[in-house]
């Protein structure tokens, strides 16, 4: 159960179409930049060998540990992390670089900020500004 005795729902969409081409290597490490319920990354598992890797990666604490019950069945490694924007922010503070954090947001899925812009406003502006944000900035720090 989760905070508010509120139960994690996750619901996999597209999952069979999603897997079907992705697992080539049952050997291999396969990243998941958007863990939720890991409806996805325990698909995957189920066809890795145990020599296999699921690295697991969610900013959602309750996703986590829905994740972590999911997935502890599986024969192949799994390890998840809790990461957000907010703890990009923090690395660009602590090493005053920038361009950690366009190698961070290469990671960590746009979309996740463009909802939680979304979410924190209600209005659908400030995450396409945001969007238009991380463009220019992108295109700054590459064309120098």
């Amino acid at each position: 159960m989760g905070a508010g005795n509120v139960e994690f729902h996750h619901i996999s969409v597209m999952l069979e179409e999603t897997v079907k081409g992705l697992v080539t290597n049952k050997e291999g490490i396969y990243v998941d930049c958007t863990l939720g319920g890991a409806g996805h990354s325990h698909r995957i598992a189920e066809l890795l060998s145990p020599e296999g890797r699921i690295i697991g990666i969610d900013q959602d604490e309750e996703a986590i540990e829905a994740a972590k019950e999911r997935l502890k069945d599986v024969k192949c490694r799994v390890d998840i992390v809790l990461f957000s924007l907010y703890h990009v922010w923090q690395y660009v503070l602590v090493y005053q670089d920038p361009k950690l954090l366009l190698s961070a947001l290469a990671y960590v899925p746009v979309s996740a900020a463009l909802t939680f812009c979304y979410e924190q406003t209600r209005s659908i502006w400030p995450p396409v500004f945001f969007h238009m944000c991380i463009n220019a900035l992108s295109l700054t720090v590459l064309t120098g």
